[in-house]
């Protein structure tokens, strides 16, 4: 019989350095406490994560669940041990470990604002809408404006979103003075390309 407990973890991709390392942390911490890891990929999908909670739950009764990213409508009713690595959210059911990603624009826009900028931009792409509509509703916060055209979001991702999204603002002419990029990889496409 098998006598290592088994965690599973649900991360929505392994492409990105972020996620990469964070499963590298989750796997050496998880190796310490004597258990081994499980790793599945969502993709990013909803319902992708809904099923492989149930899987392992049910199917492969896992010790414990640990899923990267939110869900707002997952239900634990389960008496497996399952926790949200989360942006702010919560589900019932499930302990949470978050970061107020609200709070750290708020105080990135402040800080620009301290520094002078007016016209700041934000850079993102499809899978960071969310961090658009916090971006903007910090910046109608801090009363600066809020132009369209300082606002791109690429089908692109990593590197090249921010290397696009540099090319249309340098065709289109009237630059942002700043930039928050979305996330760290578009944020150096930016840099490379401007």
């Amino acid at each position: 019989k098998f006598s290592k407990r088994v965690i599973a973890v649900i991360c929505p991709e392994i492409i990105s350095n972020y996620y990469s390392m964070l499963i590298s942390i989750l796997n050496r911490e998880i190796e310490a406490q004597g258990c081994i890891m499980a790793l599945s990929i969502s993709n990013f999908r909803e319902e992708c994560i809904e099923e492989l909670f149930s899987y392992y739950s049910s199917y492969c009764n896992a010790d414990g669940i640990i899923i990267i990213g939110s869900r707002n409508d997952l239900k634990n009713s389960t008496r497996v041990p399952a926790v949200f690595l989360a942006s702010g959210r919560r589900c019932e059911g499930f302990d949470s470990i978050s970061m107020n990603i609200e709070v750290a624009i708020d105080e990135a826009i402040e800080y620009l604002k301290t520094m002078g900028h007016t016209k700041i931009g934000f850079a993102g792409e499809l899978l960071t809408v969310s961090k658009q509509k916090i971006f903007e509703k910090a910046i109608r916060k801090a009363v600066l404006p809020l132009r369209k055209d300082w606002v791109k979001i690429s089908n692109k991702r990593f590197e090249d979103a921010g290397m696009e999204i540099a090319q249309k603002w340098l065709a289109e002419g009237d630059l942002p003075t700043a930039i928050l990029a979305a996330y760290d990889y578009i944020a150096i496409g930016l840099i490379q390309t401007l």
